[in-house]
């Protein structure tokens, strides 16, 4: 990834978020054994551009969990599908489908336990069409719903905000909802959805004010901070509303 001095800056340091064209330059050839990496440093903050490159995908999920800003900075900013992204890419559609599915997967199940009428051991491909197609339109309806009022809003406040890495910023902690259906191996249903609603909506906050930062709102006074858990709870109510009128 070793680029000239001229090219543009494409990533993001994740420590003060200053642009850098490159995260690490290569001397040698590469694939061979002389070949070594050096880690480019931040001209602002001297400090290395994004250590996160070095690191398994595990640890840097455990970094996300624990709410640090540099690893969702890295996931935003630095990742090579991430570095350069149009406003909505293919795969933020694919995303946002999975994450959609997920979603209605969680439901159903939650659904399922709350009246006694568990999936067979053949699992989900057992349910009735009805019932499934349901769930899922609910659950897309839902996404439409908070999405589109996060995007709308952040917009409407920053000009420059960049929509398609918003909405990146909105998916991926959606994911962690994957874990619900794992912990639903213990009785209590109720309180291990609430948790993790929780965790998720956090990261959303989280994850949606480093974006907003980075596009302008700094984080002078905390406007960032605030203005993404102000953004995240209006989309929460307008989802629920969403569910309700599914009811």
């Amino acid at each position: 990834m070793a680029a000239a001095a001229s090219q543009p800056p494409r990533f993001s340091c994740v420590s003060c978020h200053a642009p850098t064209p490159t995260l690490y330059r290569r001397f040698g050839t590469a694939g061979s054994s002389s070949c070594t990496i050096k880690l480019t440093r931040c001209t602002k903050c001297r400090q290395v551009v994004d250590q996160y490159i070095e690191v398994g995908a595990l640890l840097v999920l455990i970094d996300l969990v624990l709410h640090r800003p540099q690893a969702y900075r890295h996931v935003l900013f630095n990742r090579p599908s991430s570095s350069r992204m149009p406003a909505v890419p293919r795969k933020l559609v694919v995303m946002a489908f999975y994450t959609a599915f997920i979603d209605a997967l969680v439901q159903y199940i939650t659904a399922s336990m709350t009246t006694d009428l568990m999936p067979s051991d053949a699992g989900l491909l057992l349910v009735t069409d009805t019932n499934w197609l349901f769930v899922f339109l609910t659950a897309a309806l839902e996404h439409v719903a908070f999405n589109g009022a996060a995007l709308a809003l952040c917009r409407a406040r920053l000009p420059s905000f960049d929509v398609g890495r918003g909405y990146l910023a909105l998916l991926f902690p959606m994911l962690f909802k994957c874990t619900a259906v794992v912990l639903f191996v213990w009785d209590e249903h109720a309180t291990i959805l609430v948790v993790v609603m929780l965790m998720v909506l956090s990261c959303q906050q989280l994850a949606l004010s480093e974006v907003l930062g980075k596009g302008g709102l700094r984080e002078g006074g905390g406007s960032a901070s605030v203005f993404s858990a102000g953004v995240i709870a209006f989309a929460t109510c307008l989802r629920l509303a969403a569910r309700l009128t599914c009811i």
